[in-house]
């Protein structure tokens, strides 16, 4: 068995929501949880300036021997994830959705929708990108004591019949409960699903109940709020 523990990497706490899942799904796997609240937020940022980041903090994360590390930012993946296809140690990231024959809107951070990625998921698909600047900060206040961000009245006067809502940044799904009352008529979605896929076909089917996992965060807070967020998610 392979003992060695997964590593998730964001600017934040976007990405417990996908550390939860996979911790529920496969409890006798450690993890490895690490924010970078030192260059948070990441959506603001050019993607020189993220590859210098991201250099730095990929190597602390190697040096803990994980499985695998998985990019927990849509920011980071659109990034930096292709510098990384044939690196030591198999990188995932959680990457932009638009599906195909759906009218889309993407909602993403500023580097998020202006990347060269979203350009080309987007080409040649009925599809429209919102840069939703600020909200992953006011996201990330909220998460720690602050006021909840509304979201109602940020898009309150966006078209609403989309057939689906593609969110763009990890963050944004501790909101996804929001984005279906402001979108009733539309499929919420984000990229956490796809990659979650990916790395389930990579670990044992079978968990050992005796055998419990640990957790292992960089950052005090993303501690206490991982555990809020198993008792009230």
């Amino acid at each position: 068995m392979d003992n060695r523990c997964i590593a998730l990497y964001d600017s934040g706490v976007g990405g417990l929501v996908l550390l939860k899942r996979l911790k529920d799904s496969f409890p006798s796997e450690d993890f490895l949880y690490f924010s970078d609240s030192k260059n948070f937020p990441y959506g603001d940022k050019r993607a020189d300036e993220l590859k210098l980041i991201a250099e730095n903090k990929i190597t602390k994360i190697v040096s803990f021997s994980p499985k695998f590390i998985v990019l927990a930012c849509n920011t980071l993946s659109t990034a930096i994830l292709n510098d990384y296809s044939n690196f030591c140690v198999k990188v995932f990231g959680v990457l932009p959705v638009v599906p195909p024959n759906k009218k889309t809107l993407l909602i993403a951070t500023k580097a998020t929708a202006n990347s060269d990625y979203v350009k080309r998921i987007i080409k040649n698909k009925d599809a429209d990108v919102i840069s939703a600047e600020g909200l992953a900060d006011e996201i990330e206040r909220w998460v720690v004591g602050g006021k909840k961000p509304d979201i109602a009245e940020r898009f309150k006067d966006t078209y609403k019949n989309y057939d689906v809502v593609s969110l763009g940044c990890t963050h944004y799904t501790l909101l996804k409960d929001e984005f279906s009352k402001v979108f009733p008529f539309s499929t919420i979605c984000d990229g956490g699903d796809v990659t979650f896929e990916k790395i389930k076909g990579l670990l044992p089917t079978i968990q050992h109940a005796e055998q419990k996992g640990s957790v292992i965060f960089f950052n005090k807070k993303d501690e206490e709020w991982f555990y809020r967020l198993n008792r009230e998610f």
